[in-house]
């Protein structure tokens, strides 16, 4: 059984230019927050810290000008808290399908994904993501991904299943594989190679990565390394959507 680790909505990206060109298609797809952008954010949400040109930056990155960035941010203000989680984790398909068909119907290679996290994975990453307390700092509130594990909801029937991809936890969600460019030692030392997607096809490839990811002597980054599995929906449900998003995925992604 998978668990749905929440709702996310990005777009794919290029290919990160340290990582190898024979094993890894143009555009990726990816939750590293290292990697890519989400929405909602903590760009799109009244009370952060982030600064005007850091929130226009990003708007405009999702193809949205200062008009609708004001009217975003007070929808997802609203929202935080009900609807999702800090910082991106949204914990209903249709809400995100409402902000994909609302705010980014005009925007090219939207994806809406969902995270799979494999029923022998929740207790220790619910261990590791429960609100924490740090010395010299305030209280780490529960984090939208841990809630959405909390409820253990299955992932959602409908979608595409794209792959899985080896991610840390390190106080969250962080680094994927692709960070460090351990496609490279992955298919050298395992013979596992990323499909059309960058992403592991089976979860037994991928737990065998992440295992050999997590040694002392391979120099990823610190962390609990678990395989997620990721799953596109579409941005209206019907028939024919799984046809189209696994067309789309082998050849745009």
């Amino acid at each position: 059984m998978f668990v749905s680790g929440g709702f996310y909505i990005t777009r794919s990206v290029p290919r990160p230019g340290y990582s190898n060109s024979h094993l890894l298609p143009e555009r990726v797809v990816t939750i590293s927050r290292c990697l890519t952008k989400f929405l909602p954010d903590t760009w799109c949400i009244e009370w952060t810290n982030d600064s005007s040109l850091e929130r226009e930056a990003t708007a405009a990155y999702f193809g949205l000008d200062e008009n609708v960035l004001s009217r975003l941010i007070s929808e997802m203000t609203a929202a935080f808290g009900t609807s999702f989680g800090w910082p991106s984790a949204i914990w209903d398909l249709e809400f995100a399908r409402s902000i994909a068909n609302s705010f980014l119907a005009d925007t090219p290679d939207i994806r809406i994904l969902e995270l799979g996290l494999h029923s022998e994975h929740v207790g220790v990453i619910c261990q590791e993501s429960k609100p924490k307390q740090y010395a010299g700092f305030a209280p780490v509130g529960r984090q939208g991904i841990h809630e959405a594990i909390l409820r253990m909801q299955p992932v959602e029937s409908t979608g595409v299943i794209l792959g899985f991809e080896p991610l840390v936890w390190n106080q969250t969600l962080s680094c994927s594989w692709l960070c460090n460019g351990l496609e490279i030692a992955v298919a050298k030392h395992l013979g596992t190679v990323p499909n059309a997607n960058g992403l592991i096809d089976t979860f037994e490839q991928a737990q065998a990565a992440v295992l050999y990811i997590g040694r002392d002597d391979i120099g990823a980054e610190p962390g609990l390394w678990v395989p997620w599995l990721i799953i596109e929906h579409a941005r209206q449900a019907g028939s024919g959507v799984r046809a189209a998003i696994a067309e789309r995925s082998h050849h745009t992604a």
